[in-house]
């Protein structure tokens, strides 16, 4: 063969590979999308094995309410500290500085003007409490019955 076509074919030697860093999950909560998902990441942090069957000890319309706001607490617990490199995010409601974002429901043609899940369901940051009314929507349903938006604590204060 010619010179000419040996160096068209021949591959090059790499003599310093470029290793290339594989960056983690920017959004790991993102990777919960069922009640089991969060339930495996919080399992250690909660002391059950699995969830209470509220169905056997109450009656129907509070059982729901009931299993809805177990399971949303886990999965608010999940989304916070999806990161297990990160110290565990816990809600100072002493620091009216640190912000915190809840999913905020409004009842249409009744007295109230809005229901929010209270300082048990909030999270770090807008993007994960819009995640989990996204994702967790039929939970919110089952507690609240209403439609949701999403809003900042400080927003609530006016």
């Amino acid at each position: 063969m010619s010179l000419f076509y040996d160096a068209l074919t021949k591959k090059p030697e790499v003599t310093n590979p470029v290793k290339i860093k594989q960056e983690p999950d920017p959004k790991p909560y993102e990777n919960i999308k069922t009640f089991e998902d969060a339930f495996e990441i919080a399992k250690g942090h909660f002391k059950m094995s699995t969830m209470p069957d509220f169905s056997s000890i109450l009656p129907e319309g509070i059982a729901v309410g009931i299993t809805a706001f177990t399971k949303l607490q886990i999965i608010t617990w999940a989304i916070n500290n999806d990161n297990p490199n990160v110290a565990e995010w816990v809600p100072d409601y002493k620091n009216i500085n640190q912000n915190k974002w809840t999913v905020v429901y409004h009842l249409v043609n009744r007295e109230f003007s809005s229901v929010r899940g209270g300082g048990r369901l909030v999270f770090k940051d807008e993007p994960r409490s819009a995640y989990a009314e996204k994702y967790f929507k039929s939970l919110f349903q089952d507690l609240y019955l209403i439609e949701s938006q999403t809003v900042k604590n400080s927003e609530l204060r006016s």
